[in-house]
């Protein structure tokens, strides 16, 4: 990376900061590190060879091993052309949007497979091609969990390409007198058959206990199923909070009537025991002076307050209106 060579001007501003209050001259310093970070950032994107002029080109999409890697890397390639990457720049980008297995595979290969474009995908497409086989497909069907931030669409599109890899074309036999077409459309819904089981049996436990009980025909109503249920528990848990919320306001409502009450109460006691006329034993109310024999009290109209600040302590919220 280039360093950044100081100017006449930088260190005239620099003497010029010198005299201004510190806290001009740390935004001014705050300004010059974004404007010195941007800059760098620009040079590694230009390295990379994004250009701000092809923003409306696509990006490629991500990889996480589940799919043939020779038709993504096709797609890949498609894009790196439209961008005008060099075989160096793709060997720079591609890293960026492996996932998951694919990635763990890239951090496992050596230094010499990641120098060259050619050399990377070959290695990739080898290690790959292990983990695409069947029974690789097959074991990961077995274990495969809806995850916590996965929807259920994403979730159904991952296990139908883990049946479409475990269960290949070239893996069903092939019927007398049996149509192309026809032909695709038994390999079809042989495999949404059994992606609605293996689906049904990784969903989160909540969706599958309900779904258990409603009888489906085909995957997508399935799907569409769990998505009602979903809908409907989300919408439960929105009613439960609201629930919980408003009877924490009545209980709170009834504390601070029941504190108000007390308050109320106190203020009648001291009512009824004040004199109808002014008090002048040890307090002079009318001219506010105090007895100088030595037995001081409050007035009468302080102990109210006094007692109304000592219940109100107690309430540990505000008294609504």
């Amino acid at each position: 990376m280039e360093e950044e060579v100081g100017t006449d001007d930088d260190m005239h501003t620099a003497d010029e900061e010198g005299k201004t209050p510190i806290k001009k001259v740390a935004r001014q310093l705050n300004e010059r590190e974004l404007q010195q970070k941007l800059a760098t950032l620009e040079k590694e994107i230009a390295k990379l060879g994004i250009n701000r002029m092809r923003e409306g080109l696509p990006l490629p999409e991500f990889y996480s091993g589940i799919e043939d890697f020779e038709a993504y890397l096709r797609r890949f390639n498609k894009i790196a052309t439209a961008h005008q990457w060099s075989g160096t720049r793709c060997t720079q980008i591609l890293p960026l949007y492996l996932l998951e297995e694919a990635r763990a595979i890239y951090d496992s290969l050596g230094a010499d497979s990641k120098n060259t474009w050619k050399g990377l995908t070959d290695a990739l497409a080898i290690k790959l091609k292990k983990l695409n086989t069947k029974e690789s497909a097959r074991r990961m069907l077995t274990n495969r969990k809806q995850k916590s931030n996965e929807s259920i669409i994403e979730f159904a599109q991952v296990i139908r390409g883990l049946i479409n890899k475990a269960f290949p074309e070239n893996s069903f036999k092939k019927v007398v007198l049996e149509t192309e077409e026809a032909r695709t459309q038994r390999i079809k819904d042989w495999r949404d058959d059994l992606a609605k089981d293996y689906f049904k049996n990784g969903i989160k436990l909540e969706i599958k206990e309900k779904l258990a009980f409603i009888t489906t025909d085909t995957l997508e109503d399935t799907i569409n199923q769990a998505k009602q249920i979903e809908e409907v528990q989300n919408a439960l848990k929105e009613d439960r909070m609201r629930s919980y919320q408003n009877k924490l306001s009545e209980k709170a409502i009834i504390e601070v009537n029941a504190v108000r009450d007390q308050v109320n109460e106190l203020k009648e006691q001291v009512d009824r025991r004040m004199p109808t006329q002014p008090v002048r034993g040890n307090y002079n109310n009318w001219r506010g002076n105090f007895n100088t024999r030595g037995n001081w009290r409050y007035p009468p109209e302080a102990d109210i307050e006094i007692k109304s600040i000592e219940v109100e302590k107690k309430i540990s919220f505000e008294i609504p209106a």
